[in-house]
């Protein structure tokens, strides 16, 4: 409590000035304290108090059992803005410090119990100031000062606050050993990393990893820019990428970039950055993650996976699927022309070329295989690959050296491709305006090239082969009079030939969906029987099946057919397939029909040449032989011949009936 009014001589005459805290100390009631009017206090409070209020250091007193407090102008800033000044003054310790108090007790104790001063060196103890709770240092001691009977009245707190100090040593090493770790992370990385000036692009520190992985020694990449790690063409692509980086803060991504080492070869590399103050400059370190074998073989694979979906589409030709297929192995290897040519008859014809020049292809088409016939024709005379690095100096190259110097191709590699009976179909080739031998990806993408290409051609021979067949069985099935069939047993399905609306007449297409819309159209005495024998053909373990029944057709006639089906087994001996003919048998079943009655009609008239002419002939002959031998007269002469005349009248209505029977036979 202060009171302006207060005049205690005692404060006056030794607190003559004192700054603020002076001022206030002269000014404050002391009566309404536990230490009472100042004119009262013991010398010893007095001389303390004159040299706390007058020193420049900063100093603190609690004195008495209540240990009221004193402080003056140097300690006056620790206690920090609308906090515990000016309340702190003449309050009792306890109740100023409840923060820190279980802290700072026990030095006070150990003090004031006659203990020895206490000394501290940035010591934390946090208090709360400025609002809040702070972490504060200080440097500080706790000495006695002892009142008039010689023990210790007061604890004198000699100070200095060193949170600023403690900060900036605590700065100075974490700096200490964020450089220690930046330099164990930087040079053990298994990941290139640079660090480079964002103003001038200079690189102004590399990892060993960078040095090996680039192709470099570390005085040559220190004289670098970034921008001699790039292509020319990618130069643009860098300086709009560095639009920002100055002012980014974090991590920062530009993205996925085409690097060159120092032998002037291509890498693909994910970079990953970070701003920070390196050699007190504006800095950007670089992480560079090579993903040229990720994206290689992901480029790889997206391309062989698109080209066998087309392969496989029904109207894709051979020329367009090759065409694609090479354009895209040399977008993923810029600078390589890619070239198919089919073998024949010991000769090569271009299949395929994107991107080399048509007098060229022109030149060599037809060319003859052999030793010296360049790499595609030395490939398939010796049936092996052929790496020319350098066309100009290699005697495969012999017959077509000034050929390939006119249009600047200066290497060459070629591979044969097989068919599956290990003949030489094709060779797969890449040319280079540069001399050079494959790189490890270029390796993988010939082997794999290999039999993408095999599977592409083979698939087009077949399905070529498979034309002219279908066109074979077309064409013979419109040819013959037969009704071709094509029974899947699996899908329950029957195809047919032309000749089914051929010979049946029937309109309603030439696929029926199973045997039972067959059976349909069999005739009803003969059903039962056709069934039964094809169901145990199928089941029974036999090759063929052949049966004779009636077939109705369209206009409600029978027709009276022969079919014959050879069935088709898997592996296991299961029927999975039957292909046969229905032949139309009716005019042939007429024939016989008619030959067998015109048989019959001819048996019966051989039995009445036998029988029923045999009677009245033995009548006529035995009547004559009765006139010869009785030498008959009169009357009983008459009778005879009466019935010798009866017995030829009958035999030549047999005679006539007979050759009626001829006449119908021979159809008069």
């Amino acid at each position: 409590m202060q009171k302006t009014d207060i005049g205690y001589q005692s404060l006056h005459r030794y607190i003559k000035d004192g700054g603020e805290m002076g001022e206030l100390t002269r000014t404050f009631n002391w009566e309404d304290t536990v230490l009472g009017n100042p004119d009262d206090w013991p010398q010893s409070l007095l001389t303390t108090l004159g040299i706390i209020l007058h020193s420049k250091f900063p100093m603190f007193l609690w004195w008495g059992p209540d240990l009221i407090q004193f402080y003056n102008d140097a300690f006056r800033p620790s206690l920090g803005k609308d906090g515990r000044h000016p309340t702190a003054l003449g309050q009792r310790g306890e109740d100023c410090w409840p923060e820190v108090w279980s802290v700072i007790k026990p030095l006070i104790d150990q003090v004031m119990n006659g203990g020895e001063a206490t000394w501290s060196v940035d010591q934390l103890i946090p208090i709360f100031r400025n609002g809040k709770m702070e972490d504060v240092y200080w440097t500080f001691s706790y000495s006695p000062v002892n009142g008039e009977s010689g023990e210790p009245a007061g604890v004198l707190v000699i100070c200095n606050e060193t949170t600023d100090l403690v900060a900036k040593i605590k700065a100075k090493d974490e700096l200490k050993n964020s450089e220690e770790i930046y330099q164990i992370l930087f040079t053990s990385s298994p990941l290139p990393k640079w660090v480079y000036d964002l103003e001038t692009l200079k690189i102004l520190d590399v990892n060993e990893v960078a040095l090996k992985r680039y192709g470099y020694t570390r005085d040559e990449f220190l004289k670098l820019t970034v921008m001699d790690l790039r292509p020319e063409e990618e130069i643009p692509q860098l300086l709009a990428a560095q639009k920002g980086l100055a002012s980014s803060t974090g991590t920062v991504y530009p993205g996925i970039f085409t690097h060159q080492r120092k032998d002037k070869s291509r890498l693909q590399v994910e970079i990953w950055g970070a701003r920070f103050s390196f050699q007190e400059t504006n800095s950007l370190m670089v992480v560079a993650n090579d993903v040229t074998d990720t994206l290689y073989y992901q480029q790889l694979d997206k391309l062989e996976t698109r080209i066998l979906k087309i392969n496989v589409k029904e109207d894709s030709s051979l020329h367009n699927v090759l065409m694609d297929y090479l354009t895209g192995i040399e977008e993923i290897h810029p600078g390589m022309l890619c070239s198919m040519q089919r073998v024949k008859n010991s000769q090569i014809f271009s299949l395929a070329s994107p991107s080399l020049p048509k007098e060229f292809l022109d030149a060599i088409d037809g060319g003859k295989i052999g030793l010296s016939a360049g790499s595609c024709g030395t490939a398939a005379f010796t049936r092996q690959k052929i790496i020319v690095a350098d066309i100009a100096n290699d005697p495969h190259w012999e017959n077509y050296k000034e050929l390939a110097a006119r249009f600047n191709l200066k290497a060459c590699w070629s591979a044969p491709l097989f068919d599956r009976g290990g003949n030489v179909m094709a060779t797969f080739a890449n040319y280079f305006h540069e001399v050079r031998t494959p790189t490890e990806h270029e390796e993988n993408t010939i082997k794999r090239a290999g039999r993408i290409l095999q599977v592409i051609l083979e698939s087009f021979q077949r399905e070529q082969s498979l034309k002219e067949s279908n066109e074979k069985y077309f064409y013979a099935t419109e040819a013959t009079s037969d009704a071709i069939w094509d029974w899947d047993l699996l899908a329950e399905k029957i195809s047919w030939g032309q000749g089914y609306k051929t010979i049946f007449g029937y309109d309603e297409g030439l696929v029926t969906e199973d045997k039972q819309t067959i059976a349909a159209h069999i005739h009803p005495d003969d059903i039962d029987r056709v069934l039964a024998g094809l169901d145990k053909a199928i089941t029974g373990g036999q090759t063929n099946w052949q049966d004779e029944y009636r077939y109705i057709k369209q206009d409600g006639t029978y027709a009276y057919v022969i079919d014959k089906g050879v069935i088709i087994r898997d592996d296991a001996g299961k029927a999975t397939r039957m292909v046969g003919a229905m032949q139309d048998i009716t005019k042939q079943h007429q024939k016989e029909q008619m030959l067998k009655s015109l048989n019959e009609k001819l048996i019966e008239i051989s039995w009445m040449q036998s029988h029923v002419i045999r009677a009245p002939l033995t009548r006529i002959m035995g009547l004559i032989q009765l006139i010869k031998d009785l030498k008959m007269e009169g009357e009983e002469k008459d009778q005879v011949l009466e019935y010798l005349l009866t017995s030829a009248y009958e035999l030549d209505d047999v005679i006539k009936n007979i050759t009626d029977k001829s006449a119908m036979v021979q159809g008069k």
